[in-house]
């Protein structure tokens, strides 16, 4: 699966603004869909098909910070790049609260905002596989049996097959049975292996719900 979403949604009032960021991002190969204003954005955009939203702070209607307010009400975790030729501290200040990647002072120096779209870009990708990967990680976890997880939550705070053994009252072998069966559900060879893995999920903040799973 391509995580790497190219298409950029570019919401503006200025149809000037609109054609430049269209032609600038095509010179990098990506694909630019245009709106006049947040209302149309919001109505018809594909939120799930772009990888990040260039939006204009100040429009008639809803400006960007209230397109902004609308997509994080919705739970949609596009990256955004705020622009205006306008624009003080508090509104800077809550643009990136609710997750801009950047503001851009207009006019807007061409490599600057190819940068920030390259930063929002990558952020979405990373997002993305973090959900994944949280989603499988899920899956996997949910596998196990209650038994299981008592194990795997002792042994990955150190415990030895031993310790953990004596702490639930079962004998050793019983607790090698079952970081064997952890092991193979969790889909790794060693424990090593899946404390990296877990690791790997605790990068991601949108990841780290799936860990909740083992205390079940």
């Amino acid at each position: 699966m391509n995580d790497l979403k190219k298409n950029v949604a570019v919401v503006d009032d200025d149809q000037g603004t609109r054609e430049f960021v269209a032609d600038l991002l095509k010179t990098v190969g990506l694909v630019t869909q245009s709106y006049p204003n947040g209302e149309e954005f919001l109505k018809k955009c594909p939120v799930d098909e772009i990888g990040c939203g260039i939006l204009d702070l100040r429009m008639p209607g809803l400006s960007g910070l209230d397109v902004q307010r609308e997509l994080s009400s919705k739970g949609e975790k596009t990256p955004i790049v705020m622009i205006s030729g306008y624009g003080d501290v508090p509104e800077v200040v809550e643009a990136m609260r609710l997750g801009a990647v950047s503001f851009l002072q207009k006019p807007i120096r061409p490599q600057e905002l190819l940068d920030r779209v390259h930063e929002a870009l990558k952020r979405d990708t990373d997002f993305r596989r973090a959900t994944r990967r949280n989603a499988e990680m899920k899956k996997r976890i949910e596998s196990m049996t209650r038994r299981e997880k008592e194990v795997l939550n002792l042994l990955l705070v150190g415990k030895t097959a031993k310790e953990a053994a004596s702490q639930l009252g079962i004998a050793t072998k019983t607790v090698d049975y079952h970081r064997a069966q952890i092991l193979e559900k969790m889909q790794v060879h060693t424990m090593t292996e899946l404390m990296a893995l877990m690791m790997s999920c605790c990068a991601f903040p949108e990841s780290r719900s799936c860990l909740r799973y083992i205390k079940k």
